[in-house]
């Protein structure tokens, strides 16, 4: 037993590293991905193991790392990360379609863009209350869903939340 639990907690560490080394150096996400897929393939409901993986897909494959993350919900659904991420894929998207809008010289264009990025918030307002729901003191969370309400208009609700960040 002292050794499953020793193996767990190297494998938990790779993950953690092999993770944070592809977003840090330009051309090792492939390598950490294939690191994540062994460690996946040997125990393929690990929560951990599923955020580090969908950790170093999101930016490059957000609908990969969106199944992954929705993956980890079902493994795990009283935890909050996966909930928080899979709002920041759809944060992050809207974010690029606004910045892609705002450079647009069509109007038509620029309207289509705004209004494609306004529905990626929206897609991202339940993930980040669900992640709130699951834990209430996540700040940043809170700040998020500030955020979020103020992006969609949604006054009382942008209220309700500030009113609840310390």
């Amino acid at each position: 037993m002292k050794y499953l639990i020793i193996k767990h907690l190297l494998i938990g560490l790779l993950c953690f590293t092999t993770a944070t080394i592809a977003t840090a150096q330009p051309g090792a996400q492939q390598q950490a991905i294939d690191v994540l897929k062994g460690v996946l393939a040997a125990d393929p409901n690990n929560y951990d193991y599923l955020m580090a993986y969908g950790g170093v897909l999101e930016t490059d494959y957000p609908l990969v790392a969106d199944s992954v993350y929705r993956k980890a919900i079902s493994v795990n659904p009283e935890r909050s990360e996966a909930y928080h991420n899979l709002a920041g894929i759809y944060i992050l998207r809207g974010m690029r379609l606004d910045q892609e809008g705002d450079q647009a010289t069509d109007a038509e264009k620029k309207q289509q863009l705004k209004a494609t990025a306004n529905e990626s918030y929206q897609t991202a307002l339940p993930w980040m209350e669900k992640a709130h729901a699951k834990n209430p003191q996540d700040q940043s969370a809170l700040r998020t869903l500030v955020s979020l309400c103020a992006r969609l208009g949604l006054k009382e609700q942008e209220t309700a939340y500030k009113s609840l960040i310390k």
